[in-house]
């Protein structure tokens, strides 16, 4: 009974002096240890230990570095076993065949009073010295504003060294890596920087441009709806009323684009906001549902009726305000739904202007409204029903159908869009702080190349096919440049807005060469 009792006893000492030991020992002896990489593809290892209250018995001491492959290997001392580490810093240095998995230490330290005298000895320690163990995070729940904030304070240990909005092409882009070309605006303007070309010919140029975009696929398929907008007769009776709305219709496509162009280049604001937006890409979506169905004849597609919405009745008399009205505000409409199309020529033109109005040109303001005025072009000529448009028949029933099936699917796109953009289905915050993340975990003097792109963007897939083109990849191998693709889905979000606007840059897709000090 009674040894039963001094057992306990034993334990409950023993329980209450190891943690008091071990904090003790914590204080008395700090260790310290960094590798290195030497010549010839060798490793140093620096190891020290701050002795406050006692010393290190040189009996019992041993450092063990592990290799990857699992082997240890003892490394040796150039002093006696019986010396004794006392109070102040000791070091040794190592040098290594490898770099080492893990490298720790064996000791027994031995605790002395101030006077040198109740020597106290702990029991042998081992350690694990490197990788150094990183403290245990403390249990605080996420605060999403505070993560979000670090990418401002890492942008700030970067320097920019080129940058550029707008598809690339492939030479373009190699010469963007490589000689530092189309660094500041997109390929139009610097081209136009680069052979000294005069105002005038970049405003054909611009000119050219937009009547290109009437091509494209946001707006083709929209050619016969448009049409009927603006109520296109090839009588000689209706020409004269086709081409007032098919002006009036321009008008609003004019207007639109070089306003939000000069808003852009005033304010700063980017073009393609809209487009982020869910809501935006559903209503986009419902309209061309509801066009590929008159195109298919489910209903009675007649638009150009539609100036009688402007009626209104006063004193008993009923007026209608001109149909140009319902026209221009069609056309304004029409510039809107476009933008998926046309955004990467208006961020080029935004560009060029901002550069050339900041150099003193204050007529690259009207760069914008030239670029609408070519789209508008067409429109008045097409209103009157030139005599070179084809006669009616079967065959344009056809037509009229496969321009269904493209708008159809183009809904379809849309609502898809929509619904990757609704509200939790990504978080913007979290890609932030991934971004934040890889730049942190760069080292001093590396290049990154940061791709911002977005899933509503289409310039921005095409782009990402010529970065992964392997010219493109080993150019990037070659200069030991790090890809980071930040997916900036919401331009409306505060984080991504600052994180545009301290690189100035107009839209999507864009491309930052930076390099860390």
């Amino acid at each position: 009974m009674i040894i039963r009792l001094i057992a306990r006893l034993c334990c409950w000492l023993l329980m209450a002096v190891v943690p008091l030991a071990a904090a003790t020992s914590a204080e008395a002896f700090r260790w310290q240890c960094t590798v290195t990489p030497a010549a010839e593809g060798k490793y140093s290892a620096a190891v020290t230990c701050q002795v406050s209250g006692g010393y290190l018995s040189g009996d019992f001491l041993q450092f063990t570095a592990v290799e990857r492959s699992g082997k240890s290997q003892n490394l040796p001392l150039n002093t006696s076993a019986e010396v004794k580490y006392s109070n102040g810093t000791h070091r040794w240095n190592f040098q290594l065949s490898e770099r080492p998995a893990e490298i720790f230490v064996e000791f027994q330290g031995c605790l002395t009073g101030q006077d040198n005298s109740g020597e106290i000895c702990l029991m042998p320690e081992k350690r694990v010295l490197w990788p150094t163990p990183e403290p245990p995070a403390p249990q605080i729940p996420p605060v999403e504003a505070a993560n979000t904030a670090e990418l401002p304070v890492i942008l700030t240990e970067y320097n920019l060294l080129q940058k550029s909005s707008g598809l690339l092409s492939e030479p373009q882009l190699l010469d963007f890596l490589t000689t530092g070309k189309h660094n500041s605006a997109a390929i139009a303007s610097e081209e136009a920087s680069d052979s000294d070309m005069s105002f005038w010919a970049v405003l054909l140029l611009v000119i050219l441009g937009g009547l290109g975009l009437n091509l494209t696929p946001c707006v083709l398929p929209m050619i016969p709806v448009n049409l009927a907008i603006i109520g296109a007769d090839a009588n000689t009776s209706g020409k004269w009323r086709g081409f007032r709305r098919g002006a009036a219709y321009g008008l609003g496509i004019m207007l639109t684009y070089g306003l939000l162009g000069i808003l852009a280049v005033l304010t700063g604001s980017r073009f393609g906001a809209l487009n982020s937006s869910a809501v935006f890409n559903w209503v986009i979506a419902a309209i061309f549902v509801l066009l590929a169905l008159g195109m298919f004849g489910v209903y009675e597609l007649d638009l150009s009726t539609l100036s009688n919405i402007f009626n209104s009745r006063k004193s008993g008399r009923k007026r209608q305000l001109p149909p140009e009205i319902t026209a221009f505000l069609f056309g304004i409409a029409a510039a809107l739904l476009a933008g998926a199309c046309v955004a990467p020529v208006v961020i080029t033109v935004i560009l060029l202007t901002a550069k050339w109005s900041a150099a003193g040109n204050h007529w690259a303001l009207a760069l914008p409204f030239a670029l609408g005025f070519a789209m508008a072009l067409p429109w008045p000529l097409l209103g009157m029903g030139m005599s070179i448009l084809p006669k009616p028949g079967m065959w344009m029933v056809k037509i009229k159908q496969l321009f269904g099936v493209v708008i159809l699917l183009m809904a379809f796109y849309y609502g898809y869009l929509g619904w990757s953009l609704r509200s939790g289905a990504f978080a913007q915050s979290a890609e932030i702080r991934r971004l934040a993340s890889e730049l942190e975990q760069t080292a001093a003097g590396e290049v990154v190349l940061i791709d911002c792109w977005a899933s509503w963007c289409k310039n921005c897939h095409a782009l990402e096919k010529i970065i992964e083109s392997s010219s493109i990849q080993a150019v990037l191998q070659q200069k030991n440049i790090k890809l980071i693709r930040f997916r900036a889905e919401r331009l409306n979000d505060p984080a991504v807005k600052a994180f545009m606007d301290k690189f100035q840059l107009p839209g999507l897709p864009s491309l930052l060469l930076l390099q860390r000090r």
